[in-house]
């Protein structure tokens, strides 16, 4: 046995044997993956992250100018705290938070639960996994929240070059009560791929659910159709209106629903193809207070 000292021949007290010895290496979580032991605060950060990261209850905050690219299923997962991405500095340009994979690599998305604000916007994301095999786990999505009761994506570009979606919500748990926000707005949405349904909204918890998805545009330019633009299932309250959504089928699905639908601009090229269908007892609320207009506009 035997102990060594360093170069101010400061003495390291722990004795061990040959081979005993560990060898630690510092790198930063956000690029490593991991557990974070405290919030994080990413301002022109330009980094690849090799491996999930996991909040912890932690904070996270992307400024614009940053940029992260995943190797292979890499991922962002948040338990709780909150997350914020597109913040801009004090003196503001027009950039936006880039979430991509590396090299041609697909990554998983990121996935929020029970947190207590999340907030997205003026961010890009692109090169998202999707899991084929049913019995296998995938996330399949950009973006995952559930029961997470204030949050915000807003101002982003989802380029859905795979088959994946871009938005999921889902509310399982009763405890949300009181809703601060639940907005979906002002998103662009291009299809390379015969992608899934990119804006999906399901609750299970019976709660009145205030989701606005609003001004959104959904440009599918294939040849092809796509199942869906927008699919909401158990909700009481919210609104859809003023988005634009071009070749899907139907444009809106609607089940188990109580909400405001109107100013919907809809084109398609799909013979026979739906505009809106409404499903399992749904009731859509077609006029504005004030003024009276269509659940959409059909071209």
């Amino acid at each position: 046995m035997f102990a060594l000292s360093n170069g101010n021949q400061v003495l390291f007290p722990i004795e061990f044997l040959p081979g005993e010895g560990k060898l630690f290496r510092l790198a930063p979580v956000m690029k490593i993956g991991g557990t974070l032991i405290a919030d994080e605060t990413l301002n022109s950060a330009n980094f690849v992250c090799d491996s999930t990261v996991y909040n912890d209850g932690h904070n996270i905050l992307f400024y614009v100018g940053c940029s992260v690219k995943f190797n292979q299923k890499g991922k962002i997962v948040m338990n709780g705290g909150s997350f914020e991405s597109g913040h801009y500095p004090d003196n503001p340009t027009n950039q936006q938070v880039l979430f991509q994979g590396n090299n041609g690599y697909q990554w998983e998305g990121l996935s929020f639960e029970n947190c207590t604000y999340v907030e997205i916007s003026n961010s890009k994301f692109s090169d998202i996994y999707f899991q084929t095999n049913p019995f296998l786990p995938g996330q399949n999505t950009a973006i995952d929240i559930q029961d997470c009761y204030d949050f915000i994506v807003n101002d982003c570009n989802f380029i859905l070059n795979t088959q994946s979606s871009a938005v999921n919500i889902n509310i399982s748990s009763n405890a949300g009560s009181n809703w601060a926000n639940a907005d979906i707005f002002y998103n662009n949405f291009t299809f390379t791929e015969h992608s899934q349904c990119p804006i999906n909204v399901v609750s299970l918890s019976g709660n009145v659910i205030p989701v606005n998805i609003s001004n959104n545009h959904l440009i599918n330019d294939n040849s092809q159709s796509i199942s869906m633009a927008i699919f909401v299932s158990g909700l009481t309250g919210g609104t859809i209106r003023n988005n634009i959504i071009k070749n899907f089928n139907p444009a809106i699905a609607v089940a188990s629903s109580t909400l405001d639908l109107f100013n919907n601009y809809i084109y398609s090229n799909v013979e026979s193809g739906v505009g809106i269908s409404a499903l399992a007892v749904s009731d859509l609320n077609t006029t504005q207070m004030q003024d009276i207009l269509q659940g959409a506009v059909i071209i």
